[in-house]
């Protein structure tokens, strides 16, 4: 008895095997993977020349032990404000700092008949906080080379996920460093009584909340590189399934992950001195500008060092405050401002570590329901994050550009939607019926009847450009 029907067999004859296409030698395929693995090369061959440009004439690694031998030198008749006094606010350890400190003080108060103090305006209360802030920030970005520890460094060359973007990093850090030396060897020729100071002349204006946020943005992006993750990221790092994926071959599966670029090497991997000696016009080399001085060469070093350890953030906030300093000590006539300044500087007391927290997530794992309620405000934060960060490619330095004297806003800044008319509208208008009460379709969308239009919402075309996103900040 049959249980199943014979199937009969094509009049053609039995069926032939059938010939599956593979990347063979030669294939179309073949190309496209060959192209990609030469790109990949060439991209980690120009990192590679890139991180040889740094360690010409420098030594990342025995980095720690010039430093620990140039702080006695560094505190031998030592002033406020000097290059010695920055170097060694953020070298020295908490105890010999808290003493340093209250011995400029006091110097200055004897120097410059008692307490100059004056109460601060709004605004440069805002300053102060940032400018301590950054102070900070340093200090942890230089722990490695002040306590000896070796687990939070993460250098440049190991970054290779996206070599491409680690190369562009790179390359912004040597235009930064360059322009750092041109600055410094500027301000040697120039008198100390110079009105150097971080308290912005700007008022309260949109060119100001720019530089406020390109500043707190280099802030999020050192404290960014102090960690493995969310050093680099892309807009797919917005997706949960793309951060529970990540965590699981994290977890389960780390030699994939680490090809990946999600987990650090198991080897430090710290760059070693180059064969070739630094030369005139190399990154480590003073000769071009005719400087032979032992704590301006250790300031050029310790950028160096932040460039290859940490990237552009760091080493961009590390000139950025160097500027602020001098090399000779205080001059009997100094304008208020720069005195304000000294006074500042010398009152800063420093922490001596407190609690250490990782970034925060853009899009909280633990929530299912909370990345749904806005999904454009978090396209929003990200494309500005990218846009700020183009700032610091752009501009070498923010000292010049916010300390314009007699300042005046050209024009207007653009008309921008009221969110208090906004708000009036939704509460002055009719009670309609909620969404949740309204018919869905079959795939559990709202029907087309009810449209943002009828209630009150703004439709925003994904094409236009959010007004908060920038590409170059002022």
């Amino acid at each position: 008895m049959e249980v199943l029907p014979t199937i009969p067999e094509p009049e053609d004859g039995p069926t032939k095997s059938v010939d599956i296409p593979f990347d063979a030698q030669g294939s179309p395929y073949a190309l496209v993977d060959e192209k990609a693995t030469q790109i990949v090369e060439a991209e980690n061959q120009k990192l590679d020349d890139l991180m040889g440009k740094f360690t010409k004439g420098f030594d990342p690694g025995s980095f720690r032990s010039v430093v620990l031998a140039s702080l006695p030198k560094l505190a031998t008749n030592l002033f406020p404000g000097t290059y010695a006094h920055f170097l060694l606010l953020l070298l020295q350890s908490f105890e010999l700092l808290q003493r340093i400190q209250l011995d400029m003080e006091h110097w200055l108060l004897g120097c410059y008949n008692g307490n100059q103090f004056v109460s601060p305006t709004e605004t440069n209360l805002v300053d102060e906080n940032f400018f301590g802030t950054e102070l900070e920030m340093l200090r942890q970005l230089l722990e490695p080379i002040r306590e000896g520890t070796k687990t939070s460094i993460f250098w440049m060359n190991t970054r290779r996920a996206d070599a491409s973007w680690t190369c562009d990093q790179l390359e912004a850090s040597i235009s930064v460093i360059e322009s750092f030396k041109s600055d410094i060897c500027a301000a040697m020729t120039k008198s100390s009584c110079v009105g150097k100071t971080f308290y912005s002349t700007l008022p309260v204006s949109v060119e100001r909340d720019s530089m406020l946020s390109l500043r707190q943005h280099r802030l999020d992006a050192c404290r960014a590189s102090l960690y493995w993750d969310s050093y680099g990221g892309s807009d797919i790092e917005l997706t949960s399934f793309f951060r529970f994926y990540k965590e699981h071959v994290s977890k389960n599966e780390p030699a994939k992950a680490r090809a990946s670029g999600w987990l650090p090497p198991k080897s430090p991997q710290t760059p070693r001195l180059s064969e070739q000696p630094a030369l005139e016009g190399d990154l480590a080399s003073w000769a071009a500008f005719g400087v032979d001085n032992d704590v301006i060469d250790l300031m050029l070093k310790t950028a160096l060092w932040l460039s290859v350890a940490r990237g552009l953030a760091a080493v961009h906030l590390f000139c950025e405050i160097a500027r602020l300093f001098v090399l000779d000590k205080p001059s009997p006539d100094l304008k208020d401002e720069r005195l304000k300044f000294l006074y500042c500087v010398t009152r800063h007391r420093y922490s001596t570590g407190g609690a250490q927290f990782s970034p925060s997530l853009c899009v909280p794992q633990e929530s299912s329901t909370f990345p749904s309620r806005n999904v454009d405000y978090f396209q929003d934060v990200w494309k500005t994050s990218y846009g700020l960060a183009d700032g610091l490619y752009d501009n070498k330095t923010l000292f010049v550009q916010h300390n314009v004297a007699n300042f005046r806003l050209h024009r207007a800044p653009s008309r921008r939607r009221s969110g208090h008319r906004d708000m009036q509208l939704v509460v002055h208008a009719p009670v309609r019926e909620p969404l949740a009460s309204l018919p869905c379709t079959p795939d559990g969308s709202h029907s087309e009847t009810a449209t943002s239009d009828e209630y009150d919402f703004i439709s925003l075309s994904p094409e236009r450009k959010p007004a908060c996103s920038r590409s170059k900040t002022v």
